[in-house]
């Protein structure tokens, strides 16, 4: 099975996805399509995103959670997959060398991983 990167993001109109280590609204049907989209898919994001998360859903639950941090000393909880090289990773995922059992990798966050990822 090949692995199908795709990117999910809410901006305003200028563009802005965070603010503060949050997101600078809460419309409960973005909040929907994003659960509905992800879902027992593998989410990729940027440690900022991954705190920017309530600890109440933090791993999100039913997807596989994948962080990116430069931090070598990073610790996560038990479910969380760290990675220290973007890159390497997405070219692995590209090649089928991880994530074989899944369909679909969402990019969700920040700003520097959708750069990295486009």
């Amino acid at each position: 099975m090949t692995t199908k990167i795709c990117a999910i993001v809410a901006m305003a109109e200028n563009r802005v996805i965070g603010n503060d280590g949050g997101i600078p609204w809460h419309i409960s049907s973005d909040m929907k399509y994003f659960k509905e989209k992800t879902m027992g898919h593998a989410v990729l994001m940027g440690r900022k995103t991954y705190d920017s998360f309530p600890p109440r859903v933090r791993p999100l639950p039913g997807r596989k959670n994948i962080v990116l941090t430069r931090n070598k000393d990073a610790e996560f909880p038990e479910g969380v997959v760290c990675i220290h090289d973007a890159t390497a990773f997405l070219h692995q995922v590209r090649n089928g060398e991880v994530l074989q059992d899944e369909e679909i990798l969402w990019v969700i966050g920040g700003q520097s991983l959708y750069d990295m990822s486009l």
